[in-house]
């Protein structure tokens, strides 16, 4: 199953789609970045954020075929030891996958990367919290944090470190291809 992923950067073609995918209400409703735009804010936004040296955006395929976005964001330098975390399958169809597409990401983060932990923030009601949590996260704390629409959103702050991740054996086959 894992040698069916695939992770390749984010291009500017692949805008688009990433729209299409923020905006729907299975992908809005758990975000902290609330987009109200068209395709001359997603290009900026491609310029101003997705091209900075801080971050990394890889469109996920399976199969050849895109389903969903996956970043690394404020990454520590010069280290690159830590980061915060996101991903959204835009393709309910594959929303089962996520299980599956996750650990090859992990393995890449800390094995191939070096990064040591990466974090982020899930909204309280998220069910993907559970799946984390089974792939090592810990639960830090729960938090308040503003959206992007200046909303106070109830979140836990998670993390998994390189440790953890690499003491769970289980996952260690996952692994995929990343450009």
């Amino acid at each position: 199953m894992a040698n069916d992923f695939e992770f390749r950067r984010l291009q500017k073609s692949d805008l688009g789609l990433v729209l299409e995918w923020r905006q729907k209400p299975h992908i809005e409703k758990y975000m902290l970045t609330q987009f109200v735009g068209d395709e001359v804010t997603q290009l900026k936004w491609f310029h101003n954020q997705v091209k900075r040296e801080d971050r990394g955006y890889w469109i996920i395929l399976v199969q050849g075929r895109s389903i969903g976005l996956i970043n690394l964001i404020d990454i520590t330098y010069p280290n690159k030891e830590i980061a915060d975390a996101g991903f959204y399958i835009g393709e309910p169809e594959f929303s089962n996958m996520a299980g599956f597409i996750l650990p090859c990401f992990y393995n890449y983060v800390f094995n191939d990367c070096g990064f040591q932990k990466i974090s982020g923030h899930v909204i309280l009601g998220n069910p993907i919290v559970h799946l984390h949590q089974m792939h090592g996260y810990k639960i830090i704390e729960e938090i308040t944090v503003t959206s992007t629409a200046g909303a106070e959103v109830p979140c836990q702050s998670i993390e998994l470190t390189n440790v953890d991740w690499k003491n769970n054996k289980r996952f260690s086959r996952h692994t995929a291809k990343f450009d």
